[in-house]
């Protein structure tokens, strides 16, 4: 029972101090949040446009070339980073780590990890894989 009373202690502490470090930080996020998460204007779209044109114009004419080893690993970071959400987003709208159920496809009968059956991801113990369901 004494665990269980320190643990419980435990989280109160926690939450009280994570209130208390909130409760001071809150205004700064609000502060930077009211200038940075604004919608751009429309002469900053235009703007943007403007310099996504000319960003496409300097990539076609070897602009690439002339980067420093420290400016083309933040820009491969950054395309890494945005392929990942991409690939994190796909999952989550499938709702599991293998691909489409695409009716009429053809489904191997031993493939432990990519079987479309029953959307369980890594159903490793499922040999057989069922044929889609006609509709």
């Amino acid at each position: 029972m004494g665990a269980v009373k320190r643990m419980g202690d435990s989280a109160v502490r926690l939450a009280t101090r994570v209130s208390n470090y909130s409760q001071k930080k809150f205004p700064i996020v609000k502060k930077y949040a009211m200038v940075e998460l604004v919608p751009p204007t429309p002469v900053q779209a235009v703007q943007g446009l403007g310099e996504a044109v000319s960003l496409v114009a300097k990539t076609a004419g070897g602009g690439w070339k002339n980067l420093t080893v420290f400016e083309a690993c933040v820009a491969g970071a950054v395309m890494w980073e945005c392929a990942m959400w991409f690939f994190i987003g796909e999952v989550i709208a499938r709702r599991n780590l293998r691909g489409y159920n695409i009716e009429g496809a053809f489904y191997p009968k031993i493939t432990p990890f990519l079987s479309p059956s029953n959307n369980v991801a890594f159903d490793a113990w499922k040999l057989d894989v069922p044929e889609p369901e006609k509709k």
